[in-house]
């Protein structure tokens, strides 16, 4: 059940942040403004946050089937914030990979952009191993007794403080396991080999969590889970992810 991962801190910058460094909240790397994600009603996404994997594999090594090269940038509708239980969600997030770094640069907001005043925090990384949440559908751990339930927590406990950001690895899932729902959401756009069951193939590529601005903006703790189905994840189509806003009770 061990799963390998790259665990990400949040490190508060000394100086100034190196414009291709992996973090979030801030300002985008772009090629230009144009390129900013908009959503239905054409006002800009919101800017969660960068990772440079080129730098994360030269730190932590290849963590296939992940690319050891490029910036993932995720933008997300901080105004209306789906939780992903639509098919009308998919244009509230945006997942974008730049394989190349030549020409990117930190872009200011367009005019129009709705800023929730967040400034740019570091991301290290560290590779790690993780046990899955017990309600993680993949296992189907089942109802612990609660001296099991402590065994569980105290072995995950022994591998290291928790994370709220990472990529990879399993999900800390705050409201349940979303991925079935997912696959059914968006049977309709990527048709599954009719021979996988429900949920199957789907993987969380980067989960991001405790984050005080983005759980003030929400008036709760909230995570987002960006999720991705295997093949996509292969063919490099990451505007296929899936993003999921989950808030704790």
């Amino acid at each position: 059940m061990l799963a390998p991962c790259i665990d990400l801190k949040l490190v508060s910058p000394k100086g100034p942040v190196e414009t291709l460094a992996s973090r979030l909240l801030g300002r985008p790397c772009l090629q230009h403004v144009g390129d900013w994600p908009r959503s239905p009603d054409g006002r800009p996404l919101g800017f969660v946050g960068q990772i440079n994997l080129s730098i994360v594999s030269a730190e932590c090594g290849i963590l296939p089937p992940l690319p050891d090269h490029g910036l993932l940038s995720l933008f997300y509708n901080f105004d209306s914030m789906p939780d992903g239980s639509r098919l009308e969600d998919r244009y509230d997030f945006r997942l974008l990979w730049a394989p190349s770094l030549e020409g990117l640069k930190e872009i200011a907001p367009p005019r129009d952009f709705s800023d929730i005043g967040a400034r740019a925090w570091l991301l290290g990384a560290s590779r790690l191993r993780r046990l899955p949440s017990e309600v993680d559908a993949e296992f189907l751990l089942g109802n612990l007794s609660e001296s099991e339930f402590l065994d569980f927590d105290r072995l995950s406990a022994s591998l290291g403080p928790p994370s709220e950001h990472r990529l990879l690895g399993p999900a800390d899932w705050l409201d349940g396991d979303a991925r079935e729902a997912i696959d059914r959401i968006t049977l309709r756009l990527w048709p599954r080999s009719p021979a996988l069951p429900q949920g199957a193939g789907w993987r969380l590529l980067w989960q991001v969590g405790g984050e005080p601005h983005l759980s003030n903006v929400a008036g709760d703790e909230v995570r987002l889970f960006v999720l991705i189905r295997d093949e996509d994840l292969l063919e490099r189509r990451f505007l296929r992810a899936w993003v999921v806003l989950q808030r704790g009770c």
